[in-house]
C-alpha cells in the first residue's frame, strides 16, 4: 500500500523511481526493521554499515532510528573484498588458497590473470612457479591452478615475499579499521547484505592488533554458511533461493568500489575505483535513492504498526521469487540492464544479465565444452536472467543447441 501510496503522490515517473517504491523500498525495509530489532536485543549501540551493500540500508536506518528514539548511532565503513582480503595475511594466518578459491576462480585461467589476483606483476610471481608453469598467458585448469597456489601456500620463499609486499597495504588497511570502528567495549557490529562471511574473517584478522573478541555481522542472506573463527553471523533470510544473485542490484553505491587506502593529513582515506559511477547515475541511481527515502518517510509517517513484519519473511520470499523468476517486462528489464562489473577485476563494463545474441547461445548451449568456464562466452552475471530476455525464437534456440549439444 505504501509502495503504490509513494508512486501516486510522486511526479517522478521514471522506471528507476518506480523500482524504488515498489522493490528496492519494501525489501531493504523489512531487512533493517529486522537488524534494528535485532541489534536493541542484543545491546548493540554503534553499527558499521560496510560499502557498498550497506549505503541503502544505512540510509534506512537512520530514519527508522529518528523516528523510534533508537539509542543507536550508525556509520558508513569503506571496504571491499579487494581492499582486506589478501592484505590480511599473515604469519600465523596464511589461508591463500582459500582466498582465491573465493575469488571467481573459475576466471583466473592463466598465471598473469592470478599475479592481477595477487596485485603482483607476472615477473614477480613467475620466480616462486615451477618452470613448466612460468609462461604467463598459458591456460590454466582448475586443478593445475590449484597445484600452484598449493605450492605458493607452503612455499616459505613466497610466503616471506608476499608479506613484506602487503605490509605497507596492510598496515593502512589496519589503521583505517582502528580509527573507523569504535572498540571500547562489545556493543558494535557491522552490517552486510550478501556474501559468504570470508571477508569478515578478513576483517577480524586486520583488527587482531587491538580488538580480540568475535566480530558480529548482520547479513541479509549468506551465500552459504561458513564457520570462520572469530566471526559472529547473524542471517535476516534463512534460504537459498535459486537465482538469488539479483538480491545484489537491490543494492547499489554512487561512489566506486574501495581499492585501498591512502594516507591524507592525519587520516587514512579510501581509494575509489570510479568505474561504474557514471554508468550507474545514467541508470537512474538518483531517481532510486529518492523513491527508497520518500517510501522509507511515507511508512514511518503512518505510525509503528502492531504485527507489521512479524511475516516479512514469507511476504519476501515472494517478492525475491518474483523478481528473480517471474518479473514483469519493465522490473526485468531494469535490474538485467544495470552496469555490474562482478568481480571487481573486469575492466569491460557489462549488464549485470545482457541479451543473448544467436551466436551466444550458440557458443554458451553448444559449442562450449563442459569443462569450460562459462565465463568464456558470456560476459554477464545472471544467464538465467539472460534467458528471461530471449524472444520466443530464442528460446527455441537454445532448446535445439541442448537437444543437440552431443
Amino acid at each position: 500500500g505504501q509502495a503504490r501510496y509513494t508512486r501516486d503522490v510522486c511526479e517522478n515517473t521514471s522506471t528507476a523511481y518506480k523500482m524504488g517504491c515498489s522493490i528496492n523500498g519494501p525489501i531493504l525495509y523489512c531487512y533493517v526493521d529486522w537488524l534494528l530489532r535485532e541489534a536493541v536485543g542484543k545491546g548493540i549501540k554503534r553499527l558499521y554499515f560496510i560499502a557498498r551493500d550497506g549505503y541503502f540500508p544505512k540510509l534506512i536506518a537512520d530514519k527508522i532510528i529518528s523516528a523510534r528514539g533508537l539509542g543507536i548511532e550508525t556509520f558508513y565503513m569503506y571496504g571491499s573484498r579487494k581492499a582486506w582480503r589478501f592484505c590480511s595475511l599473515s604469519e600465523e594466518h596464511f589461508n591463500l588458497r582459500e582466498l582465491v578459491a573465493w575469488s571467481y576462480v573459475n576466471r583466473i585461467t592463466s598465471v598473469q590473470k592470478l599475479a592481477g589476483l595477487l596485485e603482483l606483476q607476472v615477473g614477480e610471481l613467475i620466480p616462486f612457479l615451477p618452470f613448466g608453469s612460468r609462461e604467463g598467458t598459458v591456460e590454466l585448469t582448475s586443478r593445475s591452478l590449484y597445484e600452484l597456489v598449493d605450492r605458493l601456500e607452503h612455499n616459505r620463499e613466497f610466503r616471506d615475499f608476499y608479506l613484506k609486499k602487503q605490509s605497507g597495504k596492510k598496515a593502512l588497511v589496519a589503521e583505517y579499521i582502528r580509527c573507523t570502528v569504535d572498540v571500547r567495549d562489545n556493543h558494535f557490529a557491522f552490517v552486510d547484505v550478501s556474501g559468504g562471511g570470508l571477508t569478515q574473517g578478513c576483517l577480524r584478522e586486520l583488527m587482531k592488533g587491538y580488538y580480540n573478541a568475535p566480530i558480529t555481522t548482520f547479513f541479509f542472506k549468506l551465500d552459504r554458511v561458513n564457520l570462520v573463527p572469530g566471526c559472529v553471523y547473524d542471517v535476516f533470510f534463512p534460504s537459498m533461493l535459486e537465482n538469488n544473485l539479483v538480491i545484489e542490484m537491490i543494492c547499489r553505491a554512487p561512489h566506486g568500489q574501495t581499492l585501498g587506502y591512502e594516507p591524507c593529513g592525519d587520516g587514512i582515506v579510501p581509494v575509489f575505483d570510479y568505474f561504474e559511477n557514471k554508468s550507474l547515475l545514467e541508470h537512474g541511481f538518483r531517481e532510486l535513492e529518492a523513491a527508497i527515502e520518500d517510501f522509507t518517510d511515507n511508512l514511518l509517517e503512518q505510525g509503528e504498526v502492531p504485527g507489521l513484519f512479524e511475516d516479512s519473511i514469507s511476504v519476501l520470499e515472494a517478492y525475491l521469487n518474483y523478481i528473480a523468476h517471474h518479473p514483469d517486462q519493465e522490473v526485468l528489464e531494469y535490474f538485467a540492464s544495470f552496469p555490474n562489473n562482478e568481480s571487481g577485476r573486469n575492466q569491460n563494463l557489462v549488464e549485470y544479465a545482457p541479451r543473448l545474441t544467436d551466436e551466444d547461445i550458440k557458443n554458451i548451449f553448444l559449442r562450449r565444452m563442459y569443462w569450460e568456464d562459462i565465463s568464456k562466452y558470456y560476459m554477464g552475471t545472471n544467464l538465467e536472467y539472460s534467458l528471461l530476455r530471449c524472444s520466443r525464437e530464442e528460446k527455441k534456440l537454445v532448446e535445439w543447441c541442448q537437444e543437440n549439444y552431443d
